[in-house]
């Protein structure tokens, strides 16, 4: 690779969640004190979460997604921008603040799909959070990403006979696969993945809970 191409090149992260007290994670369900374990007939963010063709939230997931308690357990006062973790599968699928999803909307990525998070409980103070503005995203633009010489990749082998993937170490993206995509997931893998544009769109949106591991590239 020349100097000039190595400059030129934009910088590419995965996109993961802080390691630290701001991290939050959630459950969904219909009431805001469930019983444990939950009920099998519920609709769960996990088992029954679908997605349509397009990447966008199925109909039916939206609808049970709107009618959700948000349930969270944390240890600080004030919520981070973004609760969750960006599995692979988006299952359950990330929560970001309006901030973040209008910052989104207004650099016109045309690839996220949102619906709004209903009431959200704090369940360490058994209290309704009053005055939250959270909408569940959906990531629509797949991209094969990773330079399948110079990453390690791995399937792994479900009871049912199916299969997934994941990318292990080390991982490298193709960067003339990334075109102009500022944000996407792997076709294979599944990772989020985005680019410097998005992460500077995120930081300047004052966004807490987010965080960026560059990637090495290549040309190809």
């Amino acid at each position: 690779m020349g100097q000039d191409d190595s400059e030129t090149m934009t910088c590419c992260y995965e996109l993961t969640i802080d390691n630290s007290e701001i991290s939050i994670t959630y459950e969904l369900a219909p009431v805001k004190e469930p019983p444990s374990p939950f009920p099998t007939s519920w609709w769960s963010g996990l088992r029954d979460l679908e997605y349509s063709h397009d990447g966008c939230f199925g109909p039916i997931t939206r609808k049970e997604l709107a009618n959700q308690w948000v349930l969270v357990n944390p240890r600080i006062e004030e919520l981070p921008d973004v609760m969750g973790i960006p599995y692979p599968d988006g299952r359950p699928p990330l929560i970001v603040r309006r901030a973040l999803k209008e910052a989104i909307e207004n650099a016109n990525l045309g690839n996220c799909d949102f619906v709004k998070a209903g009431p959200i409980w704090n369940r360490r103070f058994h209290r309704e959070l009053l005055d939250q503005d959270y909408y569940f995203m959906a990531i629509q633009t797949e991209v094969d990403s990773w330079d399948r010489d110079q990453s390690s990749i791995s399937e792994i082998n479900r009871s049912d006979g199916t299969s997934f993937f994941i990318i292990n170490s080390p991982r490298t993206i193709r960067s003339k696969a990334i075109g102009q995509n500022l944000l996407w997931r792997d076709a294979l893998t599944g990772t989020v993945l985005c680019s410097e544009t998005f992460k500077l769109l995120a930081e300047q949106a004052g966004c807490r809970g987010l965080a960026f591991w560059k990637l090495e590239q290549t040309e190809t």
